[in-house]
């Protein structure tokens, strides 16, 4: 215990670990001079800010599933398609009419990023959302150096800085849970609501924050579960009537969607728990020295990726703590789908918890927790390809502070069940 009485607050632990890996990347990007950043970043040095600017521009003609087969729900696209309405007609004119000739208009004089109303739009895009959470997380912690740390780490960590370069909405789903796991349980009425459709409105832009829905049902909290579900079936259903295929967009979305998740080949670039099995056998793979069956370890890291997020939600029911529970809901995130980088931010939603309520409770574990989420989260100059395996470094970070953070979870769920059943047991002697 006495090794850790130096540590005044776990905050100042993860302001020191962003921080300090900060540094060392900046540094990283002097000596390459920059060309460390696209191994860090997305490798298309052309697509920067893209996700964004795409996402706008298949809105147009009111038909983004139709035409684009895109990706985003439609509360996202209605969002796009207010953001196209801002853009001159002699601009948008212009534009390819399909996604091959978006994507080679990338870099000419069509592209949207050489434009100044879309450009300019992007920029408002991420300063909105920096004030956004500066105001949402002073309003959380009561102490100001904390806010700041909070915030510097909240910005400049690892998976936001990869979401603000793509330009995704995930920023903003963040944001709106953000606002669900910090004030869900206000002491004000209405902060409560807003919370619960803010969690609405985050799963209606991106669909796995759903999962933090699960909080509510640990805590049974079953009106507001049903409140939340009712606003969520709104958020997801009512802005397909924005666009031309009005609800026949609903299964073309869907179908896109299960083609995104259906893996076709071998891949240990991830952070979802099909790709963490992928690197676990690859050891088994080196000693026998045998060609594996590809089909069938995707099908059983597939079915992993489910189990895996049924098992950790299913831990948040027996587990004690809130930002436990937070992070039980937000591994099963993380492992249930293939994600870019940028779906690591959602695991600082139990950090921020854990520093909110305990922040001058410093142990072993703790402080464990915060620096292996820190670490998860910090900015490192990781990305180089290793030739005999073809697996980003920065992969392997992630998935073996994942990995952690599973074992711990679960450790966590027997441990309170082994607590619970000796309670129940010294109670029977006592009213025998």
């Amino acid at each position: 215990m006495n090794k850790y009485m130096k540590i005044k607050a776990n905050s100042k632990v993860f302001g020191v670990i962003l921080f300090i890996g900060f540094i060392i990347t900046t540094i990283c990007m002097q000596l390459s001079h920059g060309d460390i950043f696209a191994e860090i970043f997305f490798y298309d040095t052309l697509d920067t800010g893209m996700d964004f600017f795409h996402s706008i521009e298949y809105t147009r003609g009111r038909a983004p599933y139709e035409v684009w087969n895109t990706l985003y729900p439609p509360l996202a696209n209605c969002i796009f398609y207010f953001l196209f309405h801002m853009i001159p007609k002699s601009v948008s004119e212009q534009w390819a009419d399909t996604f091959e000739s978006g994507i080679g208009a990338r870099g000419t004089s069509i592209d949207l990023r050489v434009s100044q109303t879309p450009m300019f739009l992007f920029i408002c895009y991420i300063i909105i959302s920096v004030m956004l959470i500066w105001i949402i997380v002073n309003n959380y912690y009561e102490n100001k150096k904390t806010s700041y740390i909070m915030c510097f780490g909240i910005i400049f960590n690892y998976g936001m800085l990869y979401a603000y370069e793509r330009g995704n909405i995930v920023i903003y789903s963040f944001i709106c849970s953000m606002m669900f796991v910090f004030f869900q349980n206000s002491k004000n009425k209405y902060m409560r609501e807003i919370a619960l459709m803010s969690l609405a409105f985050a799963a209606g832009l991106k669909i796995y924050p759903a999962f933090l829905g699960c909080l509510l049902l640990y805590n049974k909290e079953y009106k507001r579960a049903i409140r939340t579900v009712i606003y969520g079936i709104i958020m997801f259903i009512v802005p397909f009537f924005a666009f031309q295929e009005k609800l026949s967009g609903l299964p073309i979305f869907l179908n896109t969607l299960f083609k995104f998740q259906n893996i076709t080949e071998l891949s240990y670039n991830g952070f979802s728990f099909d790709k963490i099995f992928n690197t676990i056998i690859i050891p088994f793979q080196l000693i026998w020295k045998k060609e594996l069956d590809v089909e069938l370890i995707i099908t059983v890291g597939q079915k992993l990726n489910i189990v895996s997020a049924l098992v950790l939600l299913g831990c948040g029911f027996i587990l004690k703590k809130n930002w436990q529970k937070i992070m039980a809901c937000c591994l099963a995130m993380v492992v249930f789908s293939n994600q870019e980088i940028y779906m690591i931010i959602f695991m600082l939603l139990p950090l921020c918890v854990l520093i909110h309520d305990e922040d001058k409770v410093i142990n072993r574990e703790n402080t464990s927790i915060v620096i292996a989420l820190s670490l998860l989260v910090c900015l490192l100059p990781l990305g180089n390809m290793s030739s005999e395996t073809n697996i980003l470094l920065k992969y392997i970070r992630f998935q073996i502070i994942i990995l952690i953070l599973i074992c711990y979870t679960i450790f966590s769920f027997f441990k309170q069940i082994m607590v619970k059943n000796n309670s129940g047991r010294k109670l029977g002697q006592i009213q025998k």
